[in-house]
């Protein structure tokens, strides 16, 4: 799962194939719809935008077993690099 936030308004938002934007119109994104980028689910975003990938196996066993843990359950997930394959900066978007 890839998510963005946006460094000025700070909100948080999934990604679709269709341009998405945060509430102050900074920071926005969308999945590449190219055969390739499809099958390894990257993406694009403009400059404010910071890019966060949850690991979709941590998130699916963390639900699965969040009624044994009390407290909830860990999942990975990590603020992408400029150099990422997950994610594409792209100004004109």
């Amino acid at each position: 799962m890839k998510l963005l936030m946006c460094s000025k308004c700070n909100e948080i938002f999934n990604l679709d194939y269709s341009i998405k934007s945060c509430k102050c119109g900074l920071t926005k994104g969308s999945y590449l719809s190219d055969a390739e980028s499809k099958k390894h689910g990257i993406a694009e975003y403009t400059e404010y935008g910071i890019p966060i990938v949850i690991k979709n196996n941590s998130l699916f066993q963390a639900i699965n077993e969040n009624s044994e843990f009390q407290d909830g359950k860990t999942i990975i997930c990590f603020v992408a690099s400029k150099e990422s394959i997950y994610f594409r900066k792209n100004s004109n978007l």
